[in-house]
């Protein structure tokens, strides 16, 4: 299982990602418009990256993301646009 699916297995309630968060540990996320071979990284204190994971030896930050709220109980985490989209 390689990082990207690590993080978005359970993504589906955001129960794993809020168990990661709240253990101080960053998760892996992506939607529909994250670009193909890319994930976002998100830290507990809402910090987030880009990721290019098209060599999984040496993952690569390409943009840093607007920071979010930590996930709340019942929220799913979602990617979020790039800054200055």
């Amino acid at each position: 299982m390689n990082m990207a699916s690590r993080g978005l297995r359970g993504a589906g309630s955001g129960e794993a990602a809020r168990e990661h968060l709240a253990a101080g540990q960053p998760i892996y996320i992506a939607n529909d418009q994250t670009p193909a071979n890319h994930v976002i990284r998100r830290y507990p204190d809402g910090r987030q990256e880009l990721l290019d994971c098209s060599n999984l030896d040496e993952l690569r930050v390409v943009a840093e993301l607007e920071p979010v709220q930590p996930i709340a109980p019942g929220q799913s985490p979602s990617a979020p646009a790039l800054i200055g989209e």
